[in-house]
């Protein structure tokens, strides 16, 4: 039980890096991202 825990924890740890990986590349460009909302609008 011990070794699926810390697996699932780690794969939580990772996501949650993927995740703040991706908002900085959107916090890098916010024009972009609200171009292409609009023209997506």
């Amino acid at each position: 039980m011990n070794a699926i825990a810390a697996r699932q924890s780690n794969m939580v740890q990772r996501s949650q890096c993927i995740l703040k990986k991706k908002l900085s590349v959107f916090d890098d460009a916010p024009m972009t991202i609200n171009m292409a909302g609009a023209v997506g609008a």
